[in-house]
């Protein structure tokens, strides 16, 4: 009961600050949007590397330590295996029929020390729970789900210094994705460091005033973050 209410405290607490600092930075970046308020198409094979840590929350933990006076206690690491690993899986099951224990995640729990049985009922509901929105992602009809939900399917995505894309959150939604060789799927921004913020900015501020574009920042111009920059301000980008 206490734990739950201190839990609750913190939470609010951190929402607040998160809140009160997000309107300060929005007086140095003027194309600085929401955390999670922003849907990027990004193409899932762009995505290499994975955060970890509870830095990363709903507040966007790295863009706001970054923009304040703190660096980040997270972990950059390659994608995970996990996603990898239901990328296969998926495309086993619903592409090649694969039988349950022939899959890759059959074997992967394995070595996690699943029992033979628990693995099986894993895979089997893994099929059934999935093969909805395997089937609608295929045709196109890829649903956005809001974080204020309980979909444990949302989607997003960190963005480095240089553009980086970071995978947070959406293990199966992404691997769904890659299973069907996708080649874009929209994405939420949960945060951006300060350098990209930046880089953002100095585009917005060039594009907004007419200025001519540096040669450094033109080639961020196909960075899915500034083409939705561009068109959700209406920016008229330069000719390449």
């Amino acid at each position: 009961m206490i734990k739950n209410f201190l839990f609750k405290g913190k939470k609010l607490l951190y929402s607040f600050i998160g809140y009160l600092i997000f309107n300060v930075n929005k007086l140095w970046f003027k194309s600085l949007p929401r955390v999670y308020s922003t849907y990027i198409n990004i193409n899932p094979f762009d995505i290499k590397l994975s955060v970890e840590g509870s830095t990363f929350n709903q507040m966007g933990g790295w863009r706001l330590k970054h923009f304040v006076l703190y660096k980040p206690i997270a972990h950059i690491n390659p994608l995970r295996e996990y996603v990898l690993v239901l990328e296969k899986t998926f495309e086993e099951l619903y592409v090649h029929d694969t039988k349950p224990n022939e899959t890759a995640y059959f074997h992967y729990l394995l070595n996690k020390k699943t029992k033979n049985d628990a693995a099986l009922d894993k895979i089997v509901s893994l099929k059934n729970k999935y093969r909805v929105m395997f089937e609608q992602f295929g045709q196109g009809k890829i649903i956005v789900p809001y974080k204020t939900t309980s979909n444990i399917d949302f989607f997003s995505i960190g963005i480095g210094a240089q553009g980086e894309l970071y995978f947070m959150t959406g293990n199966h939604r992404l691997a769904i994705a890659r299973a069907l060789k996708l080649e874009q799927i929209p994405a939420s921004v949960a945060f951006r460091h300060k350098d990209w913020q930046k880089i953002r900015e100095s585009i917005y501020k060039a594009l907004k005033s007419g200025y001519p574009l540096k040669d450094e920042l033109r080639g961020y111009l196909g960075h899915p973050d500034i083409v939705h920059m561009i068109n959700d301000h209406t920016l008229n980008a330069p000719a390449n």
